[in-house]
This record gives structure tokens, C-alpha cells and sequence, in this order.
């Protein structure tokens, strides 16, 4: 049997455990536990939808770090990281870029210049395998972030 029927039937199951321990509750019922955008929900639906994501596929939670209208403002956000590339899917984007440039964009993991100084990277970023992201689906009933925390508390 090959991954992607494998993850599909075991998809299948996960989901069907998130309706019985829920109640009448399904995944468009889930609350995107996020104060801000769809990142958590467009993130979660991304993963759980591509049913061929390989080894290197990850749905990623972690602490960025704003530009523009959110300069400095550190909020939590969800991406979705395949090898070398991140797929950033919130607000109905589609958008591949290298994961090192987008790391560099959103200060993740990186160090940064702010108030004044350099500051060490904050380390903040969780990720998942689709399995163990439909699994924390289930059992949370939400979208995420599950384990993420902030220092905004976004």
C-alpha cells in the first residue's frame, strides 16, 4: 500500500474521530483559534487536503515578525514547508518561496535589529507532519496554533 492511500484511510479515521469526540462538530466548525487572519485554518485545510504531502511536508506554527502596517509586532502565524520551500497559503495565497528567504522576512529564527540593538533569534516554531497535524485537529477541535506561544499572544 503506498503513503498517499495509506494517509488518506488514516485521514479518514482522524476525522471521523474529530466528529465522535466533538459531538455534531466537523473541521468547518472548528474554531481557527487565532485572533487575526486564516493562517491557522488556511494552513490546517492545506495540509489536510493534500493527501500526496511527502516526508518533507510540514504545517508549521511559529512567532513571525510583522512589516508594514505590523513593523516589530510579533504575532503567531501558520505556513506550510515542503524541503527547501515554504508555501504561504493565508488570505488565499499560494505563494512558494525559499524557506530561508521567507525565514529572513519574518525574522524566524534569525537574528534581528529592533528598539535599537541586535536581538538573538526567538526559536519560536513548531512543526508538524500532516498525520500529527490531523491528530492535534482532532483531539483540539481547532485549527491552532495548539502549543505556540507568544509573547503578544497572538
Amino acid at each position: 500500500m503506498n503513503k498517499a492511500v495509506l494517509g488518506t484511510i488514516i485521514g479518514a479515521a482522524v476525522l471521523g474521530l474529530a466528529k465522535s469526540n466533538k459531538g455534531s462538530q466537523s473541521l468547518d466548525d472548528f474554531d481557527d483559534g487565532n485572533k487575526g487572519g486564516d493562517c491557522f485554518e488556511a494552513a490546517g485545510r492545506w495540509i489536510t487536503n493534500n493527501f500526496s504531502a511527502g516526508d518533507d511536508t510540514f504545517l508549521v506554527h511559529g512567532e513571525v515578525r510583522g512589516r508594514g502596517a505590523l513593523q516589530d509586532v510579533w504575532f503567531g502565524h501558520a505556513w506550510i514547508e515542503q524541503g527547501d520551500e515554504v508555501i504561504e497559503v493565508a488570505g488565499g495565497k499560494n505563494l512558494r518561496m525559499p524557506k530561508h528567504i521567507y525565514y529572513i522576512l519574518g525574522s524566524i529564527d534569525q537574528p534581528y535589529y529592533q528598539d535599537g540593538k541586535m536581538n538573538s533569534p526567538k526559536n519560536n516554531v513548531l512543526k508538524y507532519t500532516r498525520i500529527e497535524a490531523m491528530k492535534k485537529m482532532a483531539l483540539e477541535g481547532t485549527w491552532g496554533p495548539w502549543e505556540l506561544e507568544t509573547e503578544t499572544g497572538y
